[in-house]
């Protein structure tokens, strides 16, 4: 994120609060049913309710993106899923491929 900061010099004004609310991680304290107290470290990721996420999140994932897009031929549609931390990437031949195996029986 901080990489992607620096490589684009409109976003600069963003570094120092990048720097001071995602440099170290931060550190929660929670309480059992027992009353113990129990330090949480969380340090990667955003912070939920974080209003500048989504954009971090974009330029994290932009040269990816990018390089993706690189490979595909004219025509190719990507179809991106996600499933916890899993991303199922598919290009139209490739959806094309599995209707049709899914209409014939497939290899099943």
């Amino acid at each position: 994120m901080l990489g992607a900061l620096l490589a684009r010099r409109e976003l600069h004004p963003l570094l120092p609060f990048a720097r001071q609310f995602y440099s170290s991680p931060s550190v929660y304290t929670w309480c059992d049913d027992d009353g113990c107290p129990h330090e949480v470290s969380q340090g990667e990721g955003g912070e939920h309710g974080d209003s500048l996420m989504p954009a971090f999140y974009a330029l994290a994932q932009h040269d990816a993106i990018c390089d993706l897009q690189r490979q595909l031929r004219d025509g190719d549609l990507v179809e991106v899923g996600r499933l916890s931390r899993i991303a199922i990437v598919s290009t139209r031949r490739q959806l094309e491929q599995r209707r049709r195996e899914g209409a014939h029986g497939g290899d099943s």
